[in-house]
């Protein structure tokens, strides 16, 4: 943004602050026209056969950071909830739980395992299930989609 101030400037705009805010107005113009989603390949199935699947989280994020946070977090709480279902002991699963609480993402309760909070564009979150985790369920890979609009 500094670059492009400068070049303002040498425009012979005087107001240094109404410029920054200009430049921070058209930089969310031009990403708000980006709708960014999650898509998720999974493997599912049954006892009989398997197949892979898809998930498209349908929220429509304009920021690609934002995207990329969610992403991380749908992997750590896969881990999560892998971590979980293998650990025997009830001590043991509560100090996961207790630990993986820390995180933003956590869901507190009984369905912790098959939901995790997901942020907004403003920052907010809503819940998600997952039915990328199950018995037959594995998380084979997450793509950031960028569509233009």
């Amino acid at each position: 943004m500094e670059k492009y101030l400068e070049k303002l400037k040498a425009l012979g705009v005087k107001d240094e602050e109404a410029a920054k805010n200009l430049l921070k107005e058209i930089i969310n113009d031009i990403q708000e026209k980006d709708i960014i989603h999650l898509i998720i390949y999974y493997q599912t199935g049954s006892s009989f056969e398997t197949h892979n699947d898809v998930d498209i989280i349908d929220y429509p994020w304009n920021n690609i950071s934002i995207a990329k946070e969610n992403e991380e977090a749908i992997r750590q709480h896969y881990k999560f909830a892998m971590d979980l279902e293998y650990i025997c002991t009830s001590e043991s699963r509560e100090k996961l739980k207790k630990e993986a609480a820390k995180n933003w993402w956590y869901v507190e309760g009984q369905y912790s395992r098959y939901s995790l909070k997901l942020k907004k564009n403003d920052g907010t979150f809503f819940t998600y299930s997952t039915p990328w985790i199950g018995y037959f369920e594995r998380l084979n890979d997450i793509e950031i989609k960028i569509c233009n609009s």
